[in-house]
């Protein structure tokens, strides 16, 4: 119950209070993924990448085939620029979790990141079939001839 009112706060951008269901969640239960999971993203917006790292491969070993863990995981590398160790985790996820279009994206730029431009391109190619549904990313901007 706690971890489902934690995500729901988090969402509603009430991080205070989502931080201190999500601890509630796993007094009661230290080995819940998906507390982990939250746990380590706000750990990570609150600047302390350190926990946050520990807290995200806890939930990874604890459930290795849940790809949001390691989706999370790879995003934390990424903006830590650790892009060898991102495209690890984004290629977990990707296989975990094949019609997610935000890992392909993640695992394209660290790619790039990593001079693999040739293989970012075949990566962005499939993240583009996949870009429907619950995780699609829309674009923000569009450009026309002629127009800078």
């Amino acid at each position: 119950m706690y971890f489902y009112f934690a995500q729901f706060t988090f969402d509603q951008g009430e991080y205070r209070r989502a931080y201190d269901l999500i601890d509630k969640a796993l007094i009661l239960k230290s080995e819940y993924p998906e507390a982990l999971i939250l746990k380590g993203q706000m750990l990570a917006l609150r600047g302390e990448p350190v926990a946050a790292r520990k807290t995200l491969e806890e939930a990874c070993r604890l459930a290795h085939n849940n790809a949001e863990a390691h989706f999370q995981l790879g995003i934390l590398f990424d903006s830590s620029k650790l892009n060898r160790e991102a495209v690890e985790q984004f290629r977990i996820s990707v296989a975990l979790r094949p019609l997610d279009p935000r890992a392909y994206d993640y695992l394209g730029l660290n790619l790039e990141a990593l001079g693999k431009t040739q293989e970012a391109a075949t990566i962005y190619k499939k993240g583009l079939v996949v870009n429907k549904g619950r995780f699609s990313i829309t674009s923000l901007t569009t450009t026309t001839a002629g127009s800078c």
